[in-house]
């Protein structure tokens, strides 16, 4: 009986060693193939934003940008970098944007009323 007990206990120490081995093994191909850590400073992006912003004819206070780097959006092949622009004369709406890494450029993505607006009218929909 205890052989059967100590041959268990054996078992369920080998399956948690193989099992933290494969969690470790994934984690670090992860970060190897920079697929957490490979990204944009989000500086970077955000200037790029702006710039873009500016080049249609807004000035910077015209307008609050945010930047977002999420590495699983990467891992399942979406954009992994959100970007949110509020404008100061319609705070009610979100505007997202995408960027494209290889050309390094922003394009519109999508805009969303905030608060129930009715009105689908947006002010700065490209």
């Amino acid at each position: 009986m205890e052989n059967l007990i100590r041959g268990r206990k054996e078992i369920t120490v080998r399956k948690f060693i193989l099992i933290s081995f494969v969690v470790v093994l994934i984690a670090v191909n992860l970060f190897y193939f920079g697929i957490v850590t490979n990204h944009k400073n989000l500086d970077e992006v955000k200037v790029l934003m702006e710039e873009h912003l500016v080049e249609k004819g807004y000035s910077k206070g015209e307008f609050d940008v945010e930047v977002k780097y999420h590495w699983e959006n990467k891992l399942f092949g979406y954009n992994p970098y959100n970007i949110s622009v509020t404008y100061k004369d319609e705070p009610d709406v979100t505007y997202f944007y995408d960027y494209d890494d290889t050309n390094n450029k922003v394009r519109l993505g999508g805009v969303g009323p905030m608060k129930g607006k009715e009105d689908k009218n947006f002010k700065h929909a490209e």
